[in-house]
């Protein structure tokens, strides 16, 4: 799918992710604080609103918070993650 390919080559953004088109993407070569299994793809905004998307899982996430501080809810996201992918 063309929209969850890497766009921006090397760059690296906010928690490490890569972005396709308008979705940030877990890849491989991604740094940083991603929580999400490489393949995951979605978006973050403004006071913690995540959606994101896990293929192999066949699952989403949707997480909305009202913080502005991204260090106090990635915790809560990656724990989110971790217990779907245990469960399936």
């Amino acid at each position: 799918m063309l929209m969850t390919r890497n766009h921006i080559g090397h760059l690296t953004t906010a928690f490490g992710f890569k972005y396709g088109l308008s979705v940030g993407i877990a890849t491989h070569d991604a740094r940083g604080g991603s929580p999400l299994p490489v393949g995951g793809f979605g978006w973050y905004g403004i006071y913690s609103t995540w959606f994101w998307t896990l293929p192999r899982q066949r699952a989403a996430v949707l997480l909305f918070s009202n913080v502005l501080t991204p260090g106090m809810n990635l915790p809560l996201f990656a724990k989110v993650v971790e217990a779907i992918d245990a469960i399936l």
